[in-house]
C-alpha cells in the first residue's frame, strides 16, 4: 500500500527555516532569530554570487603588472649590440618566479660601474607576448665610449653589462 506524504512539515524543515507557503518566494534565513532575521531570495543570492565572481575576475585584471614584491629572475643575463655613434641596443630576459604577469623594468646606462654617473635611463615592460624579453634602443650616448648598463625593478637587478658605441664617422677603421 503506497504511503502518502503528509503536508505537515518535518521538524528538520521547521528548525532550518525552510518553510514556504504557496505563492511565497524561496528564502534562506541568515539568522536564527526569526523576528529580526534578514531574508535573501534565491534571485538575490544568485545576483550577489555573480557580483562577487565579477569582482574576483576584475581584481586579477587590476593587478595585471607584477608587484614590486613579487620575485623576478634574470635567467639569461644581459646583452648589447647594433652600436651606432650615439646609441646601442640593450637586451634582457626577465620572468616572474610565479605567474605570468607583465614586469615593468627600468634600464640604466652609466659611465661607471657603480652607476653614480647615469647617462640615460628609461622604462620598458616585459610580458608573455614578448616571451618576457625586452630590447631597448638606449640613446643619448657619445661616440667611441664604453658604458655600463643594467635593468632593474626595485631591489631586483640584472647582471651589469658593458657596451661601446661606434667612434665618430670620420674613423676609417673599427676594431
Amino acid at each position: 500500500m503506497p504511503q502518502s506524504k503528509s503536508n505537515k512539515p518535518s521538524q528538520t524543515e521547521h528548525d532550518a527555516g525552510l518553510l514556504r507557503r504557496p505563492g511565497q518566494s524561496s528564502t534562506v534565513s541568515l539568522d536564527d532569530d526569526r523576528e529580526s532575521s534578514q531574508q535573501v531570495t534565491r534571485r538575490g543570492f544568485v545576483g550577489g554570487l555573480a557580483s562577487m565572481s565579477a569582482f574576483a575576475a576584475l581584481s586579477g585584471t587590476l593587478t595585471s603588472c607584477a608587484s614590486i614584491d613579487e620575485p623576478i629572475e634574470f635567467r639569461y643575463g644581459v646583452a648589447s649590440g647594433d652600436p651606432l655613434t650615439d646609441r646601442v641596443i640593450l637586451w634582457t630576459h626577465v620572468k616572474p618566479v610565479v605567474g605570468e604577469n607583465p614586469v615593468d623594468l627600468q634600464y640604466q646606462v652609466a659611465s661607471d660601474i657603480a652607476f653614480t654617473s647615469i647617462i640615460t635611463t628609461g622604462f620598458v615592460t616585459a610580458s608573455s607576448e614578448s616571451g618576457f624579453t625586452v630590447k631597448v634602443d638606449a640613446k643619448g650616448l657619445r661616440p667611441g665610449r664604453s658604458y655600463f648598463y643594467r635593468f632593474r625593478r626595485g631591489e631586483d637587478r640584472s647582471p651589469v653589462g658593458t657596451t661601446r658605441t661606434l667612434p665618430d664617422t670620420s674613423a676609417s677603421e673599427v676594431r
